[in-house]
This record gives structure tokens, C-alpha cells and sequence, in this order.
């Protein structure tokens, strides 16, 4: 039987340099794409500035809301981040399928999508087609800045948090909680209790090789579409500095110490580390 399946990998390094900018260079064509165009809402464009080249098998974004079908992950009117967005979907009116999200936090460990949020203003925003950057607001009105920069299947990312502060990576593999009904027009094509019932995802955080690994085989057209059997979004973490304190998390909040999970409705990982400066690359499919 043909298998259906996803992978991605994301590989943590740190550095002082990877992202620094380059002076006196030519601009080039690519350089004057303006990527906020169809990112406004009250516009009804259904884009997001992503980073990467045409036609990438995985796109890189910051993420300001969950994305769904008719709901794209990063919106223009939005003030608050939520996640970095390794995301398939192709279009607004279109779900998206394996995604994989990761999000900084700095002294104050948040989880859930709705409370890991962090404030941003656009002023502090740099995008473009093969950079992104921005300045998030920590509680306690510090700063971490986040970078990123992809290829067709990876991408690197950097966050530079407070000194004085806790750093925290978490991780989001799936979040099933807000499923929609099923649409009006396809009402017994599929269940939302089947896709309760039959999607689980998996998360694996392994400190000795530095890595979190895991799959999300969700796709938000599951309502809407027939069933895709044995697909499955696979990714991998990779760290070049040793993971501090670890654990799991799903729908009854953080699991501390515990390094493996499965879950059907949501799940994601978090740890901390002694260092201030992360750096991450990867290779998404």
C-alpha cells in the first residue's frame, strides 16, 4: 500500500552571526517585494508573509491566530504573535495539513496558544521573501528577538531572549480542541468525533541527542474530504546546546519531566536551557 506522509525537521545552532546584515550590496528584484501585501484581514487578501522561495513544499511564518480552512495563521490587524509556523496551506479557503509551530518564551512558561501570546508592533517588524524578523514583548516589557531565514524544506531560526531571564522553547505538534462543525454542505462526509477519534499526534523530547521529534497527522479538510490513511507530518528538532528542564504538554496542561506523549485533541513539548541566544534551522517536507 502506498504510504501517505509529511515530514519536516527543525535543527537548533547557536550563533552570534548568521543573521547579521550586509551592507553595500546592490538591492536585487527580490528585494523591493513587499510582503504585508493581502496580509490585511478588512482586505480579504488570505496571505501571509512567508519565507522562502516560489513554490516552497513548506512555508515559514510568524503566526498571530490559529489558522484554519478560511483562516490564514498570520493576520495584519493582529498585535500579539503566538508561534513561528511551519505551514502547507496553500490558500485561504484551503486547511492546512502536518504544520508544526514553535514559540519562544522568556522567565514566564505559557503553553496553550492562547496564553504563550506576546505583543509586537509592525515597527519592529522586518519582512521580506528570505528574512524575517521581529521584536516580541516578554511580561516583564523585555524583549526577545526572533529571526528567520528558509530554503524550499528548511528553515533557520533565531531568538535572542533578556539576559537576566529564563529562556523557554515550546512546541506545538497539534491543537484539535476548536474543530468546526462539518460544513453544512457535506454534513455526513466525515464527523467531528471522527476526527477526534482517529487523528493522534505524537511528540518525543530526547535529551541526549538534543532533539524533539514527533508527527501531526492532521488535515483540516478532514471534514470536508476523504480520508487520507497513514499520512502523517513528521518533524525533528535539533539543538546544538544541551535541553535544561523538559516536558509534555496536551489538553490538561503542562506534564513536567515526562519526554513522550500522544494525544488526539492537542499536544506540544517545552523545555528551558542555561543559554540566552537560540538558533534554529530544518528541513521541513
Amino acid at each position: 500500500m502506498l504510504k501517505k506522509f509529511s515530514s519536516l525537521c527543525l535543527i537548533i545552532v547557536f550563533s552570534t552571526n548568521m543573521f547579521s546584515q550586509k551592507t553595500g550590496i546592490k538591492k536585487e528584484e527580490v528585494d523591493f517585494v513587499n510582503s504585508y501585501i493581502g496580509t490585511a484581514w478588512d482586505r480579504g487578501g488570505g496571505l501571509i508573509p512567508m519565507v522562502g522561495p516560489p513554490y516552497a513544499m513548506t512555508n515559514f511564518s510568524a503566526q498571530t491566530r490559529e489558522n484554519s480552512i478560511s483562516q490564514m495563521p498570520y493576520v495584519y490587524e493582529d498585535s500579539t504573535i503566538m508561534s513561528f509556523i511551519a505551514t502547507h496551506q496553500p490558500m485561504l479557503w484551503m486547511g492546512d495539513y502536518g504544520e508544526v509551530s514553535i514559540m519562544p518564551q522568556s522567565n514566564i512558561l505559557n503553553v496553550l496558544p492562547s496564553e504563550r501570546m506576546l505583543p509586537f508592533s509592525h515597527d519592529d517588524e522586518t519582512v521580506s521573501p528570505y528574512y524575517y524578523n521581529v521584536r516580541l514583548e516578554t511580561p516583564s516589557k523585555k524583549h526577545i528577538k526572533a529571526e528567520m531565514a528558509a530554503s524550499s524544506r528548511c528553515a533557520i531560526m533565531s531568538f535572542k531572549y533578556p539576559e537576566d531571564e529564563t529562556p523557554y522553547i515550546v512546541v506545538q505538534a497539534t491543537n484539535l480542541n476548536d474543530i468546526p462543525d462539518p460544513a453544512p454542505w457535506r454534513p455526513n462526509l466525515n464527523s467531528r468525533e471522527s476526527r477526534l477519534n482517529n487523528v493522534e499526534a505524537y511528540i518525543r523530547v530526547d535529551r541526549e541527542n538534543n532533539e524533539i521529534t514527533g508527527y501531526n497527522p492532521d488535515h483540516m479538510s478532514y471534514d470536508i474530504s476523504p480520508s487520507m490513511k497513514n499520512f502523517k507530518g513528521y518533524f525533528v528538532i535539533q539543538f546544538d546546546q544541551p535541553i535544561d528542564s523538559l516536558g509534555v504538554w496536551n489538553n490538561d496542561g503542562r506534564l513536567p519531566n515526562k519526554a513522550e506523549l500522544y494525544s488526539n485533541k492537542r499536544l506540544g513539548a517545552y523545555f528551558s536551557t542555561p543559554y540566552s541566544l537560540y538558533r534554529l534551522s530544518g528541513v521541513f517536507n
